[in-house]
């Protein structure tokens, strides 16, 4: 993997948070990793993160500042290229701007392990191009029908874009293990009838406190193998992300297949027979 997008349907859902723990991830193996803040005029992962960058992307793309100046080293691993706030004329992301940008990530992955890109929300123009670049894609929802719906807007967006590549999700705020599994197998079914796509599942993440404290406080939850609650989940999702060294295609349709995904896929199928039988 070189780039991973993380995006969503809809604003709300976690996908900032999931983007930070995907490169917080990353770095922690010792690979060079940076993470783009392309959530463009409404930037904030420098807020998620307790920066306070004097710069941002647009000074970059209006050729203001160089790469240099603008990025924040997080620590020997990680690096951050703050979004911006505020900057409507980088919103659209219309040419040169966009083509600026596609050079820009070029550039990045010549330099680094990984790049990671936090995108906007939703299928408008400034949210597609960089999941055009993405080798592999994280789409971050929760159970609420209006976060499901736009996934599935937004997956079948992807459809066309990379077909042969089958994004994964993550299931943020889920009340138990079950509510995430069935989730990944109602989108994961209403896809395969509706559009022929597919879809895996990356892991799901507990409604946890501490993850709202930590946006509070600007520190991220710690992932911990074995810890409980959305820092174990984080933990698996670093291992999932760190263990596949290729995007998952239409042949490998399970994307990470570690064995909490292979529970979530099990108790899928029991949730889906057990509607049927009612």
């Amino acid at each position: 993997m070189t780039v991973l997008a993380v995006t969503g349907g809809k604003g709300g859902v976690g996908k900032t948070t999931l983007a930070i723990q995907a490169a917080m991830g990353l770095a922690e193996s010792g690979a060079s990793t940076v993470l783009i803040d392309a959530s463009f005029s409404h930037g904030c992962v420098d807020l998620h993160l307790g920066l306070s960058p004097l710069r941002d992307l647009a000074d970059v793309l209006h050729c203001r500042h160089g790469l240099d100046d603008v990025m924040v080293e997080v620590d020997d691993h990680l690096s951050v290229l703050p979004g911006c706030t505020g900057s409507p004329e980088i919103a659209d992301l219309r040419p040169p701007l966009a083509e600026r940008f596609i050079g820009l990530v070029r550039f990045l992955v010549s330099r680094h392990d990984h790049v990671v890109i936090d995108t906007g929300a939703g299928l408008h123009a400034a949210a597609r191009e960089p999941l055009r670049l993405a080798d592999r894609i994280l789409l971050v929802l929760t159970p609420d029908p209006a976060a499901v719906v736009g996934t599935y807007s937004v997956a079948r967006a992807l459809g066309v874009m990379h077909r042969d590549l089958v994004p994964e999700i993550v299931v943020n705020q889920v009340e138990s293990l079950r509510q995430g599994a069935d989730v990944h197998w109602r989108l994961r079914e209403a896809l395969r009838e509706g559009q022929g796509l597919d879809v895996g599942l990356a892991c799901a993440v507990p409604w946890d406190p501490l993850v709202m404290d930590s946006v509070a406080l600007q520190s991220p939850v710690r992932a911990s193998e074995g810890g409980k609650g959305a820092s174990g989940a984080f933990a698996r999702l670093a291992r999932c992300l760190r263990g596949a060294s290729e995007s998952p295609t239409a042949e490998s349709a399970e994307g990470c297949v570690v064995p909490f995904v292979r529970q979530t896929a099990t108790v899928g199928a029991a949730a889906s027979s057990e509607g049927s039988e009612e």
